[in-house]
């Protein structure tokens, strides 16, 4: 009796865990985090390689352009107008800034990587460690930076090897 009480109960675990490896084999199309799933889309090839990380940076992270400027050791005018110009330039075009399709992904992988690094480095520029939000910044490049090279361990991911 108490084999099968043990057996009834393993059935259900497994059953379980069955159905959360289909749905999790269901989303292997999404990135897994939506704010990098931003930050892929805005690299999207359209827009200038040169202002791709910065524009990551002030959509997603919400840097202003002058730490944006900091960052890229560029002046607060010539980013805030590279920045405008870029803005423009989507409006314009039409460009979608929506979830790259997996193929385009490769392409886009080191504008994402150079705007993560633009944060850890702004994180990291508060030496005395006073203010929290930059620590909290380093520690979200961090993580954002991990989640990338996590990707292609990842079975539906592996082309970005």
């Amino acid at each position: 009796m108490r084999h099968r009480q043990v057996a009834s109960s393993a059935a259900d675990r497994l059953r379980l865990l069955t159905e959360e490896l289909r749905d999790t084999a269901a989303e292997t199309s999404s990135i897994p985090d939506q704010r990098l799933a931003l930050m892929f889309a805005c690299a999207h090839p359209a827009i200038d390689p040169a202002i791709r990380s910065p524009l990551i940076l002030q959509a997603v992270l919400g840097f202003n352009a002058q730490a944006i400027g900091l960052a890229f050791l560029v002046a607060l005018a010539p980013m805030g107008v590279r920045l405008s110009r870029a803005k423009n330039k989507i409006r314009a075009a039409g460009i979608p800034l929506r979830t790259p399709e997996r193929t385009d992904l490769r392409a886009r992988l080191a504008s994402v990587l150079e705007a993560i690094y633009g944060a850890y480095s702004s994180g990291w520029s508060d030496s005395a460690g006073a203010d929290a939000s930059l620590r909290s910044l380093a520690e979200e490049a961090i993580w954002l930076g991990r989640l990338v090279v996590d990707l292609p361990s990842r079975r539906q991911w592996a082309f970005l090897r």
